[in-house]
């Protein structure tokens, strides 16, 4: 009989540790978002208003007025001026409007759909670009034809005046 020396006999070691390791590791999923187990239900619905808000978000970023109007409630529409909408999606030329992040939308009261945002400006011309990024929110609610329209933007939030207001 051959004797085992002590290498040899720790690369065995080795080898059946990693063995046992993979074949364990095996018949668990891996990590990922498709294997998380979340609390949160996402239906049609929330799908849905998502990819509206998307749009919406979208059509601010390339500052594309009527695509954004056309998806805002007719309660916004009512409280600001078609003047005031305007220059809050187009904005002033700095900063930029750079980028948006819509994340983790919540339901709310009466059918609505809460979604985080961060909404990214770009300032140019200084030294060094800056950008800014506050975390706000935007608000989805389904009207009767059952289309989802943003009733709550960060950029209006502050109602116009009696006298300017449509109703």
């Amino acid at each position: 009989m051959t004797r085992v020396g002590p290498i040899t006999s720790l690369v065995f070691s080795v080898v059946a540790l990693a063995m046992t390791w993979t074949s364990t590791a095996c018949d668990r999923p891996v990590a990922g978002p498709a294997s998380r187990r979340s609390a949160k239900s996402y239906d049609a619905d929330y799908l849905s208003a998502l990819a509206a808000a998307n749009q919406f978000c979208q059509a601010w970023r390339e500052r594309d007025v009527d695509t954004a109007k056309a998806l805002l409630s007719d309660r916004i529409r009512r409280t600001f001026s078609n003047q005031r909408i305007a220059d809050a999606l187009s904005g002033p030329s700095n900063p930029r409007h750079a980028a948006y992040e819509v994340s983790d939308g919540n339901r709310g009261p009466r059918g609505t759909i809460a979604f985080r945002l961060r909404l990214f400006y770009r300032y140019a011309g200084q030294a060094q670009d800056r950008i800014e990024a506050p975390v706000t929110s935007i608000v989805l609610y389904r009207d009767e034809s059952g289309a989802w329209l943003v009733d709550r933007f960060p950029l209006l939030t502050e109602p116009d005046s009696p006298e300017v207001i449509v109703r």
